[in-house]
C-alpha cells in the first residue's frame, strides 16, 4: 500500500512539474490539475466549456487532457487552415479506439499517412461503383424510407419514441452497398447492433475520459477508468459485423464482385499489405434545387445540433509553427466545430433556431465559411454527400406523409453528451396527411 502511494505521489509531482513546464510559445489556457490535467474542468458539456474559455484565452487554447497535450481550435477560419495543413492530418493513438482492432489502427477513420490515403482512395472509388453518390443510391434510400413510413403508420395517433427511430433505416441504406443486401429494419440482430453502436457514442462521464486520455490507467484499473464499460458493447458489436462478413464471404466468387466487401476482399488478395413535389410520388434529389427553405432548415438543424461538436481528434505529425505558437509533434489537435457554429460574431443569435439565416435576400441558399458540420480539410467526412442526401430524403418524405406533433410536451433541446450530441428521448404523435 505504501509503495502504491509513493508511486502515485511521484506521478503527481512529475505531472505538476510537466504542467508548469509548458513552452512559452504553447497556446494559452487555464490552470489544470496534476496527472488528469483539465479533464475535470470540462463539465458535462465540454464543447460549451471550451467555447466559454475562448473569451479569456482566445481562439487557440492549450490544455492537457490526461497524458495528452492538446490544442483546441475554436475559430472556423483557423479550423479550416489547420485541417488543410498536412502536418495536422494525423490521428492520436487513443486506447479505446485502438483496442477495437487489437491495438493497431485500421480502416479510414483512425489511420494516418499512406495507409489512410490508400484506404480512403480505394473506398471512395469502389463505393461510387456501387452507387455511393449516384442516382442508384437514391433508390436504396427510398426503399428504406418506404419501410420506415409503413412502420410509422402503425403508430399514428399514439406516442412514438423518435430518438433512435431512424437509425436502422439509415444504416440499412449503407449496409446494402457494403454487403449487397439489406436487413429488415425490425430484425432483432440489426436492432441489437444499432443499440450497441448508439451506446458506444452516447456516454459521457469522467471515467470514460480517464480511459481515453490516460491509457496507463486503463491498463492497471480497467473498471475504475471506465475502459471496461466502454468495451462491453464494442466486442459483441464487432462480433456481429465480423459474422455478417464471414457469412457473406461464403458465397463470394472471385472476379465477380457484388458489393464493397467483395471488392475489398479481392483487393486484399492483390495487396496483402492493404488494411483495411407531389403526394403521389416520393420526393427525389432532383427536387432539392427547388426546395430552398427545406435546405435552409436542414442546414440549421445541422448547425444547431452540432452532433459531432469536437470532430474526430487530429494530431500533429511533426513540430509545427501555427499562428505564432509552437505545436510539438504528437500534440492532439481538437477542432471545436461547436464553437464555429455558435460564435456570436458570425451567427449573431446562435442560440435561436432560425433557418432564414441560410437564405439570402433572393431566397437562395447562403453559404457560411463557419458552417462545417462534416469537419473540413484533408480529412473531411467522406460520407458527407450520402449523409446530406439521406437527411434530405428521409426528412422530406416524413413530412410529406405525416403531420408530426409533440406528445404533450416539447422535447428537451439539451442533448445527451457523449462522443456525439444525441437528442434525449422524446415522443411524437403522427397524423396522416
Amino acid at each position: 500500500m505504501i509503495t502504491e502511494l509513493l508511486i502515485f505521489g511521484l506521478a503527481l509531482i512529475i505531472s505538476a512539474r510537466f504542467l508548469r513546464r509548458k513552452s512559452k510559445h504553447f497556446p494559452p489556457g487555464p490552470w489544470g490539475f496534476p496527472v488528469i490535467g483539465h479533464l475535470p474542468l470540462l463539465g458535462q458539456s465540454p464543447h460549451k466549456t471550451l467555447l466559454k474559455w475562448t473569451r479569456t484565452y482566445g481562439p487557440v487554447i492549450g490544455v492537457q487532457f490526461g497524458s495528452y497535450r492538446t490544442v483546441v481550435i475554436n475559430d472556423a477560419k483557423l479550423i479550416k487552415e489547420a485541417l488543410n495543413n498536412n502536418a495536422f492530418s494525423g490521428r492520436p493513438p487513443l486506447k479505446p479506439l485502438l483496442a477495437r482492432s487489437d491495438g493497431v489502427a485500421k480502416g479510414i477513420l483512425f489511420t494516418e499517412g499512406h495507409i489512410w490515403h490508400d484506404q480512403r482512395r480505394f473506398t471512395l472509388k469502389n463505393l461510387r461503383d456501387f452507387g455511393f453518390g449516384k442516382n442508384s443510391m437514391e433508390a436504396k434510400i427510398q426503399d428504406e424510407i418506404i419501410e420506415l413510413m409503413d412502420r410509422f403508420k402503425d403508430s399514428v395517433g399514439k406516442p412514438l419514441q423518435i430518438r433512435n427511430a431512424f437509425n436502422a433505416a439509415v444504416l440499412n441504406a449503407l449496409w446494402s452497398i457494403m454487403l449487397g443486401e439489406r436487413m429488415k429494419q425490425d430484425d432483432p440482430e440489426l436492432a441489437d447492433a444499432v443499440r450497441r453502436l448508439t451506446s458506444t457514442i452516447d456516454e459521457n462521464n469522467f471515467n470514460a475520459s480517464l480511459s481515453t486520455f490516460m491509457p496507463w490507467l486503463a491498463d492497471i484499473a480497467p473498471k475504475l477508468s471506465g475502459f471496461e464499460s466502454q468495451m462491453k458493447e464494442v466486442v459483441p458489436l464487432l462480433a456481429f459485423i465480423s459474422g455478417q462478413i464471414e457469412k457473406h464471404n461464403l458465397t463470394r466468387v472471385d472476379g465477380q464482385p457484388r458489393d464493397y466487401i467483395d471488392m475489398y476482399a479481392e483487393e486484399e488478395q492483390k495487396q496483402l499489405a492493404l488494411l483495411c413535389r407531389g403526394h403521389e410520388r416520393l420526393p427525389t434529389l432532383s427536387d432539392r434545387p427547388f426546395m430552398k427553405y427545406t435546405e435552409a432548415v436542414l442546414n440549421e438543424v445541422m448547425r444547431f445540433s452540432s452532433m459531432f461538436p469536437l470532430s474526430l481528434f487530429h494530431s500533429a505529425t511533426e513540430d509545427v509553427e501555427f499562428h505564432g505558437y509552437h505545436i510539438p509533434k504528437d500534440t492532439i489537435i481538437m477542432p471545436n466545430l461547436y464553437c464555429a457554429h455558435f460564435g456570436e460574431r458570425v451567427w449573431g443569435d446562435p442560440q435561436n433556431f432560425r433557418p432564414e439565416r441560410f437564405l439570402d435576400v433572393n431566397g437562395n441558399i447562403k453559404k457560411f465559411d463557419s458552417f462545417i458540420p462534416f469537419s473540413t480539410g484533408k480529412r473531411v467526412c467522406l460520407g458527407e454527400s450520402l449523409a446530406r442526401d439521406e437527411l434530405f430524403l428521409f426528412s422530406t418524405h416524413l413530412f410529406q406523409k405525416f403531420n408530426v406533433m409533440p406528445n404533450n410536451t416539447l422535447p428537451n433541446l439539451e442533448p445527451s453528451v457523449g462522443v456525439v450530441l444525441i437528442p434525449r428521448p422524446f415522443e411524437v404523435l403522427l397524423k396522416l396527411r
